[in-house]
């Protein structure tokens, strides 16, 4: 998708957020929450662009029967009941909104806020989103010596409750189909058509579901302050809403992931979405959300290793390691694309490893389920370590979208970046200059960086000038104590 349209993609749906922002069913579309620029975010808007009007209303009538159907076979599991642990508090001082990726996660720090939960005095709740098919009845028997609750979101709801939401979809569809006759023009027509024909889906019913089980845990505990990741979705919109109506005293926005060039929806929480503070994990951030926001902290990150430096670089330097770290998003196509093009490069050149690293939310046996990763060659490795342990270890970083390449790129490693023609920038080192950044489209080039690399003796790693703007910008371990002044303000 070209600049031009996704700026105009972007207001037009930004309009129909701020029109729709009371009314829980037509914010439940995700469609009309434009997060940013991924082309894999953006693949489902391409069609509306399209010259050939007949394909493009093909394809919305494909989604609408699509979307009936996918709603229909949901209802298999809404005989479960609505499923929130027993080991709810009747009061929360603080409650976490994160995610329960898999379950490689039990027994760990929290993925977005480390042992942060942990450190604050008081009664307060980690609250996971369930984006697995598995349910825990009791989390906290994995965390044994945590002093913070666990509770975990059910997938489903009882069958009563599913019936309802789905008739609420119904009334939502109708609501836009009407906006198909009030187009102020083409492109708007077309953009409505799309929505309409989308509404019916999986993921609107999911975030219905979502706004359901957060007002119905706000009504078995009393919460006094919610924090949330923040990043534009649509549940985190629905999140606010609940908070508001149940009385929640405060309501903080945590930015964990890195803003992109082109990011769009976490720029649009204003009015009746306006959060009390908006919490930024570095300066890149911050510097970004106070263009927008009056209410932005600077806190920092429970993920920043301040042992990233120069100085452990040149440890592999000494040992001669020759390995590239490829680090995909969480998003399974990104996955295969970048495993089978490293894939290539490392049967091209056996004296290079490569280490194959997956976001939480994918799994190795997922990726050979939809591709022929079966039999791979000695030099790729499969790594569940910790990032920081695969660092050690590698001289490259190739990425696409991933934040992952931010501790990577600050231990020193040189930083390859893979495009894909006739789509908008997401490379998160965007402002990077290309002389220590690399683009590689192909593997032949790929081994050609890295061969020039070792031929200079890694010259370039050891006076990388560019590693201070990225500590300046990414480095910022977490405060503690500025967060804690935060929370007693709010209270």
């Amino acid at each position: 998708m070209r600049n031009k349209e996704y700026t105009i993609l972007a207001k037009a749906l930004n309009d129909l957020v701020v029109r729709y922002q009371e009314k829980i069913d037509m914010l439940s579309h995700n469609n009309i929450h434009l997060i940013r620029e991924h082309p894999i975010f953006l693949s489902k808007y391409e069609s509306i662009f399209d010259n050939n009007f007949l394909k493009f209303t093909a394809k919305c009538l494909y989604r609408l029967i699509y979307g009936v159907f996918a709603l229909i076979f949901s209802l298999r599991n809404s005989y479960q009941d609505n499923k929130i642990s027993k080991s709810v508090n009747n009061e929360d001082n603080l409650l976490f909104i994160s995610h329960f990726l898999n379950k490689s996660i039990l027994g760990k720090d929290d993925f977005y806020y480390g042992k942060l939960p942990d450190y604050l005095e008081g009664k307060n709740t980690i609250l996971y989103i369930n984006h697995q098919n598995k349910w825990y009845k009791n989390l906290n028997e994995y965390w044994p010596s945590s002093k913070a609750n666990r509770v975990l979101l059910s997938k489903n709801t009882n069958i009563i409750n599913e019936l309802f939401l789905i008739t609420k979809i119904l009334f939502g569809f109708f609501k836009y189909f009407l906006n198909i006759f009030n187009s102020k023009n083409y492109i708007n027509f077309k953009i409505n058509l799309f929505l309409t024909s989308t509404y019916f889906s999986n993921s609107t019913l999911f975030n219905l579901r979502m706004y359901h089980q957060f007002s119905y845990y706000f009504k078995k505990a009393k919460v006094n302050t919610v924090i949330f990741t923040f990043e534009g979705h649509a549940w985190e919109k629905l999140l606010i809403l609940a908070s508001r109506r149940a009385g929640v005293k405060k309501i903080i926005a945590y930015q964990h992931a890195n803003i992109s060039k082109f990011q769009n929806s976490i720029f649009k929480f204003h009015n009746i979405f306006k959060t009390d503070h908006v919490l930024s994990s570095n300066m890149h951030g911050f510097e970004k959300l106070s263009k927008v926001y009056n209410n932005v902290n600077l806190v920092g990150s429970m993920r920043v290793n301040k042992k990233n430096s120069l100085n452990n670089f040149r440890l592999f330097v000494k040992n001669k390691q020759f390995t590239c770290l490829v680090v995909p998003d969480g998003i399974l196509s990104e996955c295969i694309n970048l495993f089978s093009f490293t894939l290539e490069s490392a049967r091209l050149n056996k004296n290079i490893n490569y280490i194959w690293r997956l976001h939480p939310l994918i799994t190795f046996d997922m990726i050979k389920k939809r591709n022929n990763f079966n039999s791979l060659p000695k030099n790729i490795i499969l790594s569940n370590n910790p990032i920081e342990k695969d660092i050690d270890y590698s001289s490259w970083v190739v990425y696409r979208a991933s934040t992952a390449v931010l501790p990577a790129a600050l231990s020193g490693l040189r930083p390859i970046f893979f495009p894909q023609k006739g789509n908008l920038q997401i490379d998160p080192l965007y402002f990077l200059d290309k002389k220590w950044k690399k683009f590689c489209s192909d593997a032949i080039m790929l081994n050609s960086i890295i061969s020039k690399d070792i031929e200079c003796d890694f010259k370039d790693h050891l006076n990388n000038k560019y590693l201070e703007k990225l500590n300046s910008k990414f480095n910022q371990s977490f405060d503690l104590n500025h967060f804690k002044r935060i929370l007693i303000e709010t209270n």
